[in-house]
């Protein structure tokens, strides 16, 4: 079987672009389907071994149809093993490696299904405010969902015929897929998170270090560690007792602070260098971290208390 290695998968700007690409290495034959107005792609297909696929901008839903194996994954929320059975899902986020391992000689029946991230944040962003970076505990492990099986399965009869009505229920199915998963994460409990590698969290830290005065998201930091955002954001607070954000601010007070006593920049000139473009802003989050304001930090030469320098 072939290992789950993240290096070796070169980022694709396509899931089907991708997909292709591996069948015609592996000798996988697949029929794709594609409604191109909804950005919408299916591809359904009998393999023998499971493959890892490359980080894509799509999400991505594999339905087994048909097939009974062992499975090794890694879809960004830590590593698990599984028996897979016909009406298993695998949900892949957007922009992460999906890293597989397992097979059967007797096939594997699949039928696969790619989205837009683009269009499951519209879907998400009409029902709730929290901005949505994947799909959390959906990314932990295999899910079995009937309701969403037969959605999947349906909008592949559908994408075979023509005209206004199979259009009308592809983006109505899309809709109705997206807001499953929503509720379906939401039902799932997360897993107990491990708390990063050590090298994981060097990188992060050295990430956070040379960019402190950049907005860096969350999805950027978990990228550079091969984990989802939502694993991510566990794990590094799991390491460091504190969120990704968090950190962020206190490497910009700490730069500050420094700033404040070495420089004779002004209070405005320094929170624009450590990356607030709000002096308002600025002085909140500092008085919040140092419980005293950046002019009254200088005056004393240091944290309150300390003596002027």
């Amino acid at each position: 079987m072939p290992p789950l290695d993240s290096q070796a998968l070169q980022r694709s700007l396509s899931y089907l672009d991708w997909m292709r690409s591996v069948a015609a290495q592996l000798g996988n034959r697949y029929e794709d389907r594609v409604a191109p107005p909804q950005r919408l792609a299916m591809m359904r297909g009998l393999i023998t071994e499971a493959h890892s696929d490359a980080p894509t901008p799509q999400l991505s839903l594999q339905l087994c149809m048909a097939g009974d194996y062992e499975l090794t994954g890694d879809l960004g929320a830590g590593r698990f093993r599984e028996r897979r059975r016909a009406g298993d899902l695998i949900i892949g986020p957007p922009n992460q490696p999906i890293l597989l391992s397992g097979g059967s000689r007797a096939g594997i029946d699949m039928l696969i299904m790619a989205i837009d991230w683009d269009d499951v944040l519209a879907v998400a962003e009409s029902v709730q405010s929290a901005p949505l970076a994947d799909f959390g505990p959906l990314h932990a492990g295999l899910v079995r969902d009937p309701p969403l099986a037969v959605l999947i399965e349906t909008l592949w009869d559908e994408l075979q015929a023509q005209g206004a009505l199979p259009r009308l229920y592809v983006d109505t199915a899309k809709q109705l897929i997206v807001a499953r998963l929503l509720r379906l994460a939401q039902a799932r409990p997360p897993r107990p998170s491990a708390a990063l590698a050590p090298w994981q969290l060097n990188r992060v830290m050295d990430l956070m270090v040379a960019r402190f005065n950049e907005e860096l998201s969350v999805a950027e930091l978990a990228n550079a560690v091969g984990l989802s955002p939502f694993h991510f954001t566990r794990a590094f607070k799991a390491a460091t007792g504190r969120p990704p954000h968090r950190r962020q601010m206190e490497l910009r007070i700490e730069r500050a602070c420094a700033m404040l006593r070495k420089s004779e920049l002004s209070v405005i000139e320094i929170a624009i260098a450590v990356g607030y473009g709000s002096p308002q802003t600025f002085a909140r989050l500092f008085r919040q971290l140092m419980g005293t304001t950046p002019t009254d930090y200088r005056r004393r030469g240091g944290p309150a208390g300390a003596p002027a320098a």
